[in-house]
């Protein structure tokens, strides 16, 4: 279009100086004026335009998209014929590199229109993704003028974890090992194995907590009321140092954080351990959904601060780890990519009395599934044939027990 103006304007000229009168006048001064008016235009609209920006969830799974959407409202009576888009995100996964990716939306708005613009990107990996639209650039009809709207939104999106409900058999052996050896001195809970204190009957106290024999020498009803469990004898460590690609990466997470829903939607308290680079083992209290998604978030949040290719250097943060040593652990739960009855073994002795269960995200070598037998528990499955149990076993075969 612009370039039609411009062979019409220049037509028009040569036909003012060769043939001079009213019309040719007229038609080369409208022609000079019209981009002045469409900038004027265009200069009032970007003024009455009023853009908001938001995000529906600032949390995604992988594999979901994630959206931005802009809410536009043209409030004058002047139209536009096109407004131009661009959001820009970089994402932060591991092994990737953080280049920066363009979306682009270009819509007309009417006169006193509103329009919403919804912009999505699918992430391949967990991890974050920044998200930033610096302006909208507003053009008139022929696309000769142009008009930027500042807006200078920023925001970060994080990728969590695609969780997947884990099989039957795998979550009645999890959670029979999750009870708790440590109790709150401070709160009482429902936790009948331990008493927290006795008191006198109250109205609303149920019977089966009255202490019989204690409340036949009193002169009332003696109550116990039970201990609130704080501790817990359950590990889950996701050994992202054994990852060395970013599929890797997800698929150790994901099953990490699969097997840690299912224990905390039973109610099941326990841990969560992740390496961090610099020899340094992250672990975090997992008390139910909400606590697990928190810590997910963060870790998403911060990926790059994991430790990745480097399985050795999470074996000496474990073994180096007093909080593994002295956490009374009674099962550990290690997800991991490295296969082998050697590495199981070598985990085993780390942490102590504790059973273990290496699941595997890697399928079994023929190396491994031939000659490594290990006295440990093996599962080879990702989060997806933990779902569906269509997993296989190397080592310890009773899974159920």
């Amino acid at each position: 279009m612009k370039l039609i103006y411009i062979i019409i304007t220049v037509f028009s000229a040569v036909f003012y100086v060769l043939y001079k009168g009213d019309l040719s006048f007229y038609l080369l001064a409208f022609l000079i004026v019209l981009p002045f008016v469409l900038y004027a235009a265009l200069a009032i609209g970007s003024a009455m335009l009023k853009i908001k920006v938001f995000c529906d969830s600032p949390v995604t799974e992988r594999g979901k998209p994630a959206v931005i959407k802009l809410s536009l409202y043209n409030r004058s009576l002047l139209p536009v014929s096109s407004c131009t888009v661009k959001i820009r995100y970089t994402v932060s996964a591991p092994f990737e590199d953080e280049r920066p990716f363009v979306h682009k939306a270009v819509v007309p708005l009417g006169g006193r229109i509103s329009e919403t613009v919804s912009l999505s990107f699918l992430p391949k990996h967990c991890g974050a993704v920044s998200v930033s639209i610096k302006s909208v650039r507003l053009c008139d009809l022929l696309g000769m003028t142009s008009v930027h709207k500042k807006i200078g939104f920023k925001t970060q999106i994080i990728v969590l974890p695609l969780i997947l409900p884990v099989s039957a058999a795998i979550e009645s052996n999890y959670i029979y090992s999750a009870e708790s050896s440590v109790f709150s001195h401070e709160k009482p809970g429902d936790d009948p194995s331990e008493i927290f204190m006795l008191r006198e009957y109250r109205d609303g106290d149920r019977h089966n907590l009255i202490h019989w024999k204690l409340s036949g020498r009193s002169e009332s009803f003696i109550v116990k009321e039970l201990s609130k469990p704080v501790g817990s004898r359950i590990l889950i460590m996701a050994d992202t140092g054994s990852c060395r690609s970013a599929e890797g990466a997800d698929r150790v997470l994901e099953a990490a954080a699969s097997v840690s829903c299912s224990l905390s939607e039973n109610g099941a308290a326990h841990s969560f351990a992740v390496p961090f680079s610099g020899y340094s083992l992250h672990t975090a209290e997992i008390t139910d959904t909400d606590s697990l998604y928190a810590e997910l978030a963060e870790l998403c949040g911060g990926i790059k601060e994991l430790e990745f290719g480097s399985s050795i250097a999470y074996v000496t943060e474990i073994s180096d780890s007093v909080y593994i040593a002295n956490g009374g652990f009674s099962r550990v739960i290690a997800v991991s990519e490295r296969d082998g009855g050697a590495y199981a073994d070598e985990l085993s002795a780390i942490c102590g009395e504790a059973r273990l269960t290496l699941i595997c995200t890697a399928p079994p070598t023929e190396t491994n599934a031939d000659k490594e037998i290990s006295s440990v528990e093996i599962v080879y499955a990702d989060a997806e044939k933990l779902s569906s149990e269509n997993f296989g076993y190397l080592g310890d075969p009773d899974i159920t027990q």
